[in-house]
């Protein structure tokens, strides 16, 4: 695997503060009005199974000058009332060098509501980027990702430079939401390096429900 570009400088508290409320946005128009008044079917840990699935820090930062905290690491399951579900794990450590990681898989119930879904999620990281405190811009790359049916991959800019990447990408009924802020990937191929084989064990995890 290549390693990330390097680290950039920049003021990571207001860059995670704007991710952050963007992803209360985020929720709410995905999830939608209907869904957000009658709550969650259910919200619990992830089995060790589930946690598998999901991109952490620690393959992130492999390689780099830096210990991830587990105190610091969050992974949970949410069941939605509609038959919906999403897996989320989320890296938000207070030190000044430790990147901020969000990575997202949802199984809608129909690949319909998946490319809704896709749509939203790029659409509203471009929206609260830029209503983050540092105007944040999400600048798309172009390139091969190798999975999936529809792929969208930026690199975020402060006006210091690149801060980060989102990535979204949409196979049938299974979507992956990635925001990344603290270090960056330069090309969509070095970062489907890192991302392709948690994506196929989500898949054979998935066929085995």
């Amino acid at each position: 695997m290549n390693a990330p570009a390097a680290k950039p400088k920049h003021n990571r508290g207001k860059i995670v503060a704007g991710i952050i409320a963007g992803l209360f946005l985020l929720v709410a128009l995905n999830v939608g009005v209907s869904v957000l008044m009658a709550g969650l079917a259910d919200e619990e840990p992830a089995t060790e199974a589930e946690r598998a699935l999901l991109l952490d820090v620690a393959a992130l930062t492999d390689g780099m000058d830096f210990e991830p905290d587990p105190a610091m690491e969050v992974a949970k399951r949410i069941e939605y009332l509609d038959g919906s579900y999403e897996l989320d794990y989320t890296y938000d450590d207070p030190r000044e060098e430790a990147p901020y990681v969000t990575y997202v898989l949802s199984h809608e119930r129909k690949a319909a509501d998946a490319v809704a879904t896709y749509a939203t999620q790029w659409g509203a990281a471009k929206l609260m980027l830029k209503a983050s405190p540092e105007s944040l811009e999400l600048v798309e790359k172009e390139g091969t990702f190798g999975w999936g049916e529809q792929s969208s991959f930026g690199i975020m800019h402060s006006e210091n430079g690149p801060v980060g990447n989102v990535f979204v990408a949409r196979k049938r009924k299974l979507v992956v939401y990635v925001v990344i802020s603290g270090l960056y990937y330069d090309d969509l191929e070095t970062f489907a390096d890192l991302v392709v084989p948690y994506l196929e064990r989500a898949e054979a995890h998935l066929r085995t429900r």
